[in-house]
C-alpha cells in the first residue's frame, strides 16, 4: 500500500522513471517497517495504541515472530505450536517469543534500511546509487 500511495504520488507529479522507482522503493520500504512494527505492537502493546494486544495471535493471524520461530530459525516451535492451540495462553507465547530471540529479532529487521531491497523490483535491486548502498 505504501509503495503504491509513493508511485502514484510519482505519477501525479509526472516525475521520471527513475525517481518513480525509487520513491516505490522507499514507499516499499516504510510499508515492510510499518507492518513490522505492527506484528510486535501487538505481540507486547497495550490497549492504548488503538487495540488490545494479541488481536492477531486470538485471531489466527501469524506475524513475523510466530512465523520465525515455527519454521525451526529460532528455538521452542514446537513449544509454541502447542501454545497457540490454545489462544488462552497468550501471556505465554509472548514470553517464549521474547525469550528467544523472535521478537528483538523483528524489530532488528525493521529497522534495517536494506529491508525492502529483496521485494523492491530487480531493477531497483541492482541500482549502486540508491540511498543506503
Amino acid at each position: 500500500m505504501y509503495e503504491l500511495a509513493a508511485r502514484l504520488g510519482a505519477a501525479a507529479g509526472r516525475l521520471d522513471a527513475r525517481t518513480t522507482e525509487l520513491l516505490g522503493c522507499f514507499g516499499c520500504t516504510a510499508g515492510l517497517a510499518f507492518q513490522l512494527a505492527d506484528d510486535v505492537r501487538d505481540l507486547v502493546g497495550d490497549a492504548s495504541l488503538g487495540r488490545p494486544p494479541g488481536t492477531d495471535v486470538q485471531s489466527g493471524v501469524y506475524t513475523l515472530p510466530i512465523l520465525l520461530t515455527t519454521s525451526g530459525r529460532f528455538s521452542s516451535a514446537e513449544q509454541l505450536v502447542a501454545l497457540l492451540a490454545d489462544p488462552t495462553v497468550y501471556d505465554s507465547c509472548v514470553t517464549l517469543l521474547m525469550q528467544n530471540g523472535a521478537i528483538a529479532a523483528t524489530v532488528d529487521q525493521a529497522h534495517r534500511p536494506s529491508t525492502a531491497s529483496r521485494w523492491a523490483s530487480p531493477s531497483v535491486r541492482s541500482r549502486s546509487d540508491m540511498p543506503g548502498r
